[in-house]
């Protein structure tokens, strides 16, 4: 356990903003004490030691951190923490934040929500807050402003997801038609949380920067009063800004810096727009590295086996927190469906035959050949024939100079090239 300290746990607490003292025993204000001594614990000498505490401006504990060897698994620590932690309360009122580690895992018990895993330690400033939203209300206050949604729909998506929250749940799923307004729904979403004081960090995410910019406009349209910083932009970037956008490729990038910009803890809310793209392999890891609640947002959710959004957001296959499909959408008016029109190609239907070409085409055909019949290599004859075909791609002897132009590669072959 003391070379997992070591190795592993001190850095990640330095990593987070806090120093960690040598001297054991030892509680200082702003610092992570070693070997804290605790009484009340239920054993014959009836004391026990903390491996970690972290102290808060006023002195006073607010996180305790259990390490464990990495040959065993965290949970090993998780009783013995959690004595700690009531041994803490009867002295201080209150419960601290409780850690419990084997330097590869790390699983938090904040006192509002289940444990759950976290890549890292939560800054000082994080660790007051989590205790502070201990006593916060339910979303109580569903009032939602029509200038922002005024449709019956997203009124329910927000309501649904609110009171989703409500249940504890720390991620939520909006399933709705392309064109209904998910962006907007978004938007009323952050309002309604961050005036319930639910929410006052938000970072939206999306694969393409133009997603980025069209949702920080309207954000910035809708909810003049927060700041906006468009990460994946250029110009001057303001990180204290309320509302972040930026695609994963930017974040990725800031989040695997040595010099970490964002701490686990940055926001309160992630929004993920098109989640059924983008959001799986190595971009998960965003996810995984902040410690916030996450919301998404999509028209076509994936329930594949390797890439199910279902799964990203804790929920049974097929069930979003809240879904409005394009059939409905038609039924209510919002949308128009699609008209389907069927016709038919002589090209698939009857093929191409060289004989029934025009003149024009036949020439064209011979260029090609003749192309090939002069070209010094392969390379040379790739490029000239790709020229040809970039060029007439739509002729209707596009199949013939196709097959002209493999037979000929082939009898080049004998120079060293290949395709």
């Amino acid at each position: 356990e003391a070379t997992t300290r070591r190795l592993y746990i001190d850095l990640y607490l330095r990593e987070a903003g806090w120093e960690v003292l040598e001297q054991e025993n030892v509680a200082i204000a702003e610092k992570a004490g070693i070997e804290i001594k605790v009484d009340g614990m239920p054993n014959d000498k009836g004391i026990g030691f903390c491996d970690y505490v972290l102290y808060g401006r006023d002195g006073r504990p607010l996180a305790i951190v259990e390490a464990k060897k990495t040959s065993v698994s965290p949970e090993k620590g998780r009783h013995q923490v959690d004595l700690y932690g009531e041994c803490m309360e009867k002295i201080y009122g209150y419960k601290p934040v409780l850690y419990y580690t084997n330097g590869y895992v790390t699983k938090v018990i904040d006192g509002l929500y289940p444990d759950r895993e976290v890549m890292a330690f939560h800054t000082i400033d994080e660790l007051e807050l989590m205790i502070q939203r201990r006593n916060r209300n339910d979303i109580e206050d569903l009032k939602i402003n029509d200038n922002i949604t005024n449709r019956p729909y997203q009124k329910m998506a927000i309501t649904n997801l609110c009171e989703w929250l409500n249940k504890k749940h720390r991620r939520g799923l909006i399933v709705m038609a392309t064109g209904t307004g998910k962006t907007r729904v978004a938007i009323s979403l952050v309002d309604v949380l961050s005036r319930n004081n639910w929410v006052k960090n938000v970072l939206f995410l999306a694969d393409r920067t133009s997603l980025v910019h069209q949702a920080k406009s309207n954000f910035a349209k809708l909810m003049p009063n927060m700041s906006v910083c468009e990460l994946s932009g250029n110009g001057d970037k303001d990180l204290n800004a309320r509302l972040m956008f930026c695609t994963y490729q930017t974040m990725i990038h800031y989040i695997d810096a040595e010099d970490k910009r964002f701490s686990s803890g940055r926001f309160d809310l992630i929004i993920i727009d098109e989640a059924h793209r983008s959001i799986y392999n190595k971009y998960r890891d965003i996810f995984n590295y902040f410690d916030a609640p996450l919301v998404g947002l999509t028209a076509t959710p994936k329930d594949e086996i390797d890439k199910n959004t279902y799964e990203i957001f804790e929920l049974e296959s097929g069930v979003p927190t809240y879904g409005y499909e394009l059939a409905q959408a038609v039924t209510d008016g919002y949308l128009v469906d699609f008209l389907s029109v069927e016709t038919k190609l002589k090209f698939i239907e009857q093929g191409i035959v060289y004989a029934d070409l025009s003149e024009e085409d036949k020439a064209k055909g011979a260029i090609a050949c003749s192309a090939g019949n002069h070209a010094q290599n392969h390379n040379q004859y790739h490029q000239q024939c790709s020229q040809f075909l970039s060029v007439h791609i739509i002729s209707p002897c596009f199949m013939s100079l196709w097959k002209v132009y493999f037979i000929q590669i082939k009898r080049t072959s004998r120079v060293g090239g290949y395709f």
